[in-house]
């Protein structure tokens, strides 16, 4: 069941980076913010107001869970670079996470989406386990704005429940999980499982490695081939002098 929630998991990087846009799982760039140097840049995205009305009047939510790691601490950041060619279409895009405080209710988590102009924020409930978190939620509350605004408060998603469970689906694919030691990227020394996958019909292969003592959701290196294009994603920079996105 893990691996089959980890490839869904990769489907929805990858249309993301198809799309050239950001979810609840990071976003591009859009040239503006940079962990360690807050948000710069003069001229706004255009799309920024619509999609801050839109998760302020409910038409989008923001996600339940979002990956943490432990012991989190205000300042630090996570950036990982993507880069995809789909139909021959090129986009790069940098997925920005940071711990903009952390509370007395929990840590604040933010997500910059430059191919929106938007950031996301979580308060995260760090009392569930990762496998738990996952299942029933770990997000408090949820925030959005511009670089620079004040967080407004929005909804968020509803938990899934679980209903009747009928017989375990067909696997259609193939995997394989093995450990990695000492990676060294982006300046950092890296050790965790390197996993594989590939789709019996040929439409996609898949390797993914994710460090164990990584921030956030742990991912350092993607590599993705599909029958429209490839997709690949690597740790551009981490650090822990990170400055909040929005006003708290």
């Amino acid at each position: 069941m893990k691996k089959l929630l980890m490839l869904c998991s990769f489907v929805s990087v990858l249309a993301v980076a198809a799309c050239g846009g950001g979810g609840a799982a990071g976003g591009g760039d859009g040239g503006k913010c940079g962990g360690g140097s807050g948000c710069g840049g003069s001229t706004e995205n255009p799309m920024a107001q619509m999609m801050v009305d839109q998760y302020k009047n409910g038409t989008s939510k923001a996600s339940y869970y979002v990956a943490l790691h432990k012991d989190a601490k205000a300042g630090q950041y996570w950036e990982v670079k993507s880069t995809s060619e789909f139909s021959g279409y090129k986009s790069e895009n940098t997925d920005k996470w940071q711990v903009a405080a952390v509370t007395g209710d929990g840590p604040i988590v933010e997500n910059f989406m430059g191919s929106m102009g938007i950031v996301l924020a979580y308060l995260i409930d760090t009392s569930k386990s990762a496998e738990d978190a996952m299942k029933t939620g770990n997000v408090k509350k949820a925030w959005v704005g511009k670089p620079g605004d004040a967080p407004a408060e929005i909804k968020i998603m509803d938990i899934p429940t679980g209903g009747e469970t009928g017989p375990a689906p067909e696997k259609n694919y193939e995997d394989k999980t093995e450990d990695f030691t000492d990676v060294e990227i982006a300046g950092g020394k890296w050790s965790g499982k390197k996993f594989w996958m590939k789709m019996k019909d040929g439409s996609m292969e898949s390797t993914t490695w994710t460090a164990t003592n990584g921030w956030f959701n742990g991912l350092i290196k993607m590599e993705s081939k599909m029958a429209a294009g490839t997709s690949n994603m690597e740790l551009s920079k981490f650090g822990e002098d990170g400055k909040p996105w929005l006003k708290w």
